[in-house]
């Protein structure tokens, strides 16, 4: 395991450079992936040649000098899982370090807060599965939201997410399933707040509302294809996604290359902001946008899809008028100047 500080690429005064790690750690040799809870400072190698492809874990609390911290082999190997302090519903556990592993044909979950004596909770398998590949906690920690990696490919059927209710982790259960509108296979998922982005390989970055998950209902918001060739099942297309950074940029990991996009329908600001005033007459279908500063040269509109449905050039000017006569009701996406995002609602 390699450890680089980020912050030397921050000053960079002859590029390209090539960098040599800051500290290594070679407790282990190959990993498939390493997890690190941020609030405890301990590293998880995870699909490594140590405790049986479980768990090793590494404290790096100090991250110049990582140290090896045990493991846990109890469920063999885990091939990616997402370890948490527990604030949620189930008491027993509150203040503890929880660790849900995805472990090709179950889901674990494993008490990891003593370190020396880490103890199993619970695990659970499902209906169709082909190999369970890797899963999300949501924030308030009562579901595990959940990816297989070849279910589409053995299966064929469109994009199935699994929605695991772990409000009590001793006891999990299966909640629904999520199907998503195309055969592509899904991998990586990751939650911040109300959202899911899924890297849903062929079919890009897939980006769901999960504001209603308590109701059995998840609802796509948007999407990046990176591979508009195809939707199929199999292993092409977006690998992972990062969608943590405050800028709202949002990291795409392709096989084919590297995307950074912001999606126009997460971008948003409200109706009335220091710049623009915008309101729609109900009764004309008009979108009245008046700016008291910035002239206005370019208005777009999007559905909720990211399908761009109106681009209208405008010579400099201080108040605009937009026939939205043409369009159903519903949610869009106002984006003025290529700068400043903003929803419009029509009912």
């Amino acid at each position: 395991m390699q450890v680089f500080d980020l912050t030397r690429l921050r000053n960079v005064p002859n590029p390209p450079e090539n960098f040599t790690e800051d500290a290594h750690y070679d407790g282990f040799g190959a990993s498939h992936n390493i997890a690190i809870n941020e609030e405890t400072g301990f590293a998880y190698s995870l699909g490594d040649n140590t405790y049986a492809g479980g768990a090793h874990f590494i404290d790096i609390s100090d991250p110049l000098n990582p140290t090896a911290a045990g493991g846990y082999s109890t469920d063999g190997y885990t091939h990616d899982a997402h370890i948490k302090n527990y604030n949620g519903p189930d008491t027993d556990y509150i203040g503890k370090e929880i660790y849900v592993g995805s472990n090709e044909d179950r889901v674990v979950i494993v008490d990891v807060t003593d370190k020396d004596n880490p103890q199993h909770i619970a695990d659970l398998s499902y209906a169709n599965f082909s190999y369970t590949h890797q899963g999300w906690i949501t924030d308030d920690f009562k579901y595990y939201i959940l990816g297989d990696e070849a279910d589409e490919i053995d299966f064929g059927f469109n994009t199935k997410t699994i929605i695991l209710d772990i409000s009590d982790l001793d006891n999990p259960s299966h909640s629904f399933d999520y199907t998503g509108p195309t055969l592509a296979t899904d991998h990586n998922g990751y939650i911040k707040e109300d959202v899911f982005y899924l890297a849903n390989n062929a079919a890009g970055l897939r980006v769901i509302d999960i504001s209603e998950i308590e109701n059995g209902t998840m609802t796509q918001l948007g999407y990046f294809d990176s591979h508009p060739l195809n939707d199929f099942a199999g292993y092409e297309g977006i690998w992972s996604t990062y969608p943590y950074f405050e800028s709202g940029n949002i990291v795409i990991s392709d096989r084919e290359g590297f995307f950074l996009v912001k999606s126009s329908s997460l971008s948003t600001i409200n109706t009335t902001s220091e710049s623009f005033e915008v309101a729609l007459n109900s009764n004309t279908d008009i979108l009245n946008i008046q700016s008291s500063e910035i002239p206005i040269l370019n208005i777009k509109i999007y559905d909720l899809n990211g399908k761009k449905l109106t681009d209208q050039l405008f010579n400099s000017k201080s108040t605009v008028a937009v026939n939205l006569n043409s369009f159903s009701n519903g949610i869009y996406i106002l984006n003025i100047n290529n700068l400043f995002a903003l929803k419009v609602v029509k009912f």
